[in-house]
């Protein structure tokens, strides 16, 4: 039974966005997304690249939930 109580809902690579390569911000976010990956009971992923993502970097398996509606459903 995992102790970690804990939910990672992500739609992108935060820590390669342009506006945080300066600083210390994409190292922080990075980091925070190895601990989800490694730690989080679930991890809740809004878009298949994403999940694509977390399957090639830390063989995670995700729920993937669209943010969006089809409008040919």
């Amino acid at each position: 039974m995992k102790n970690v109580v804990q939910d990672l809902t992500s739609a992108g690579i935060d820590w390669q966005r342009e506006k945080w390569q300066s600083g210390l911000g994409s190292k922080f976010i990075h980091q925070g997304e190895k601990n989800a990956a490694k730690y989080a009971d679930e991890v809740i992923v809004l878009s298949k690249g994403v999940q694509d993502y977390f399957k090639e970097t830390y063989g995670r398996e995700t729920h993937f939930i669209p943010n969006g509606v089809n409008e040919k459903l």
